[in-house]
């Protein structure tokens, strides 16, 4: 490391000699002493010792000089080394020149030459004592600053993320909430149905008609069709929540997942009399998770199949872009207002409306779609108009796709 240095700066050389000697009698090696005998010349070696990364504590000045005045070169000094001390040393300075020095350039002392060398001593080891201070208590201001916007940021971070936690929390009670409101309203009605019709059944059974055995069994496999999607919706959304519904891709058939589920609402779709026209190619295969994929296509064709008028149509294609296939479901049903179409994938706010066979809804199916749909990177959007039908896509990207 390089040893501090102290600056003489007078135009006299014997000067500058004596002032060498004593402060080298004071400071012995500790110190380089330089000196210079211009103002110029001064401020070359303070850039030049600034440059090679020395400590100057302190510059001595006369005031009297030929190129530039003491306090002007003070001045200067404090634009390139702002701590370092400024010592007037002279015996022909005005009050103006040293008021100039205080003012301008933060003067430490004024020594009237010729000057008493203890008291030269004194006052030089007292300016380093306090330009090292000075030194060291700037290093700890920095350095606790620097802790201060470390702790600071390590609140806003923290507080960050309690905020997102009790986002999350709030989402997950809402989403509990939301539910149990589900269970409870939707589960009811079927279960309603199936006691009821039952209970006729075994106390009628020899005064039922085939007819009415019938449409019976009709309103039986409604009520139980209506419960098996609802718990398959909740048990599949339970497991997204727990993150324990893991992602298992495998090359897919789209046809076959569809028609399966043609079978599926076959009979519901009679009773309705709605047609399904299904126009997906035997050839479309998707990487993605089957049983995802699957809950997917059955709630889009049992909303389509709820909202749809009887004799309507369901169309159940694809469209092949560059990059991405397109399934779509459309029907010509009683379609959702435009301002209510937000509300489709929230939890905390449904969207309901009941079928047009009077079918209840849970609000659950689309925002289950859009979070399996991510889970396969597809996207799913929803266009509607009212007494039009709706058309909804899911959009599946092309490195998922063989077509």
């Amino acid at each position: 490391m390089k040893e501090p240095v102290i600056l003489c700066v007078d135009d006299e050389e014997y000067v500058l000699r004596s002032l060498q000697r004593e402060l080298k009698q004071t400071f012995g090696a500790k110190y380089l002493i330089e000196t210079a005998e211009r103002g110029e010349e001064a401020l070359a070696v303070l850039q030049e010792l600034l440059r090679e990364g020395c400590d100057i504590p302190v510059i001595l000045s006369d005031q009297i000089m030929p190129d530039m005045k003491g306090d002007e070169l003070f001045r200067r000094v404090h634009e390139i080394a702002p701590k370092t001390l400024k010592i007037m040393l002279t015996g022909q300075a005005d009050m103006q020149a040293v008021t100039n020095a205080v003012n301008q350039a933060n003067l430490y002392r004024y020594i009237a030459k010729p000057w008493e060398p203890t008291d030269l001593a004194l006052t030089i080891k007292e300016a380093i004592r306090r330009y090292f201070q000075d030194k060291a208590l700037e290093k700890q201001i920095s350095l606790l600053k620097n802790m201060n916007a470390s702790l600071e940021l390590k609140v806003k971070e923290r507080t960050k993320e309690l905020e997102a936690q009790r986002q999350e929390l709030q989402a997950l009670n809402a989403s509990k909430d939301q539910l149990l409101s589900i269970i409870a309203d939707n589960l009811r009605t079927p279960f309603t149905v199936l006691m009821g019709i039952s209970n006729m059944i075994v106390k009628n059974i020899t005064m039922v008609s085939r007819e009415q055995m019938k449409e019976s069994a009709a309103s039986l496999r409604d009520a139980a069709e209506s419960v098996y999607m609802l718990l398959e919706n909740l048990l599949a959304w339970a497991q997204l929540q727990q993150s324990i519904l893991e992602y298992q891709p495998q090359p897919c058939s789209l046809s076959e997942i569809v028609e399966r589920n043609i079978y599926f609402f076959a009979a519901r779709a009679e009773q309705k009399q709605i047609v399904f026209k299904n126009q997906i190619p035997k050839d479309i295969n998707i990487t993605g998770d089957r049983i995802m994929l699957n809950i997917i296509v059955r709630n889009l064709i049992s909303n389509a199949l709820k909202f749809s008028k009887p004799g309507g149509v369901i169309g159940i294609s694809t469209y092949a872009g560059e990059s991405y296939l397109d399934f779509i479901v459309s029907d010509t049903g009683v379609g959702i207002p435009r301002w209510e179409l937000s509300k489709l994938f929230r939890i905390d706010s449904k969207y309901a409306q009941p079928g047009t066979d009077g079918e209840e809804g849970t609000g659950l199916g689309l925002l289950l779609c859009k979070a399996l749909a991510e889970k396969n990177r597809a996207k799913i959007r929803v266009e509607s108009e009212i007494n039009q039908g709706t058309v909804v896509t899911v959009r599946f990207l092309g490195q998922n796709v063989n077509f």
